[in-house]
């Protein structure tokens, strides 16, 4: 049975300022295409474990908005980003500058959000890569709505069945006062977690 990767404080400390690094981007990137100022922060990040996401308790029991987006190359895997529909469609006024009383989530919505799911993951897969001197190769995202009962619903095509663990980073994005949150998760095959680890190991204090 394989053991578990192990992540230690201080390394996840390392990721943290890494991927808030990455988001930074994002969020200057998503400035520019709606206009508006954007913070987007990542608030904390761990390692989840696949066959006990107690942790995920407010993506449960409802219909949540998930990009995916599978990268290959020198890292390889899929990474999602995820907002139950509540934060979906707010995040979408806020993006387009809709009223906020108009909460139908139409095609704009969604193409808006698929573009800022495409972002986030890129900048955050970006970063990684350049940390590991390596590159990769996207293909599509995908944007789709599920409606769940148990978090691990929203990532059970996506998880190969050799992965009992992914991180998941929580993050918030805001737009003027208005604060979203959602998370980004990461899959990654044995090797490449692995791989991540070992780097990781040598940044961190």
């Amino acid at each position: 049975m394989n053991q578990p990767p192990v992540f230690t404080h201080g390394m996840l400390d390392v990721l943290r300022e890494l991927m808030n690094i990455g988001v930074g981007r994002a969020a200057r990137a998503i400035a520019e295409m709606s206009g508006r100022e954007v913070v987007l922060r990542v608030l904390d990040i761990e390692l989840l474990d696949l066959a006990g996401t107690r942790q995920l308790r407010d993506l449960r029991g409802q219909i949540n908005l998930r990009v995916s987006q599978t990268f290959r190359g020198g890292l390889e895997g899929c990474a999602l980003f995820a907002l139950n529909r509540t934060g979906a469609v707010r995040l979408a006024q806020l993006l387009l500058g809709k009223a906020d009383e108009d909460v139908a989530f139409d095609e704009l919505d969604q193409g808006a959000l698929l573009e800022l799911g495409n972002i986030v993951i890129g900048s955050a897969v970006g970063m990684l890569a350049s940390e590991l001197a390596v590159e990769v190769r996207y293909e599509l995202p995908q944007l789709q709505l599920r409606g769940i009962k148990e978090a691990a619903d929203l990532f059970a095509d996506v998880a190969q069945g050799d992965q009992t663990h992914a991180l998941v980073m929580r993050a918030s994005l805001t737009l003027r006062e208005d604060v979203v949150n959602g998370y980004l998760f990461l899959f990654f095959p044995g090797p490449g977690l692995r791989a991540l680890i070992n780097r990781l190991s040598r940044l961190a204090p």
